[in-house]
């Protein structure tokens, strides 16, 4: 499998999470950056697996109601089908109110 669609799959299920947590008429969703770090070559097919913690979600409401903003990370894992983790991603986001949003 090619690195870069193991990153996207990291990517895709992070942002998954992130619109399903986040109405998207509310907040402006942005994954600001991506790091992977691949860990061995992948045997079979793989899966990527991410999600956010209600311990997370509850800091990232907090922060919503106080700034209108929150910068998080979620991990996203790539595994085989050996049950091998093959890549680990670290994915930063921002949800920020479209009330703090300057547009011109």
């Amino acid at each position: 499998m090619h690195a870069f669609a193991i990153a996207t799959a990291t990517e895709y299920v992070s942002g998954l999470n992130v619109v399903q947590a986040f109405d998207m008429e509310k907040y402006r969703l942005i994954m600001s950056r991506i790091e992977v770090d691949y860990i061995r070559r992948p045997v079979g097919y793989c899966n990527a697996e991410s999600g956010i913690s209600s311990n997370q979600m509850m800091q990232i409401n907090k922060e919503l109601e106080a700034d209108g903003v929150s910068k998080f990370i979620l991990v996203s894992n790539v595994i085989d089908s050996e049950k091998e983790v093959v890549a680990k991603a670290t994915i930063h986001w921002q949800v920020k109110s479209w009330r703090k949003v300057c547009v011109k």
